[in-house]
């Protein structure tokens, strides 16, 4: 099977099959009068880090005050990209309410912390422990 490729600035490229031939596009590439293609399409990251521990942001997004809180971590090298592809699940407007400079593990070690206010995925209800751990991420003290 041949394989074109291109890759447009949004980092993610878009795969459809093409009789036996496997297009890649950059989604940047794919207009309105082609969207949906008509074969199937998988969406998927253009760019896969090489290391499990290359440094990125975790961030702490929250819509109206006291509602629960999203704590994730991103390479992004802006926090506004990540909040942008969020905001489409979400009803209520997004910001960014602390951000720091870490290491996937610690993302990780933050989630066990927080296991017990945990609500699904990355989301936590915004208890004083869960607005703890938010003011440590705010002054840059996160746990190893």
């Amino acid at each position: 099977m041949n394989q074109e490729s291109t890759s447009g600035p949004t980092g993610f490229a878009l795969e459809r099959l093409s009789g036996a031939k496997l297009v890649r596009l950059g989604l940047a590439e794919v207009h309105p009068p082609t969207w949906p293609p008509s074969n199937a399409a998988v969406l998927e990251p253009a760019f896969r880090p090489t290391s499990a521990e290359t440094p990125g942001t975790i961030y702490v997004l929250q819509a109206p005050p006291l509602l629960p809180v999203k704590i994730g971590f991103t390479r992004a090298d802006r926090i506004e990209i990540r909040i942008l592809g969020l905001q489409t699940g979400c009803p209520y407007p997004l910001q960014a309410i602390a951000t720091a400079s870490a290491l996937p593990g610690q993302e990780r070690r933050i989630h066990a912390l927080l296991k017990d206010h945990r609500l699904t995925g990355e989301w936590f209800d915004w208890t004083p422990a869960v607005q703890k751990m938010v003011d440590r991420i705010k002054a840059g003290r996160l746990p190893a």
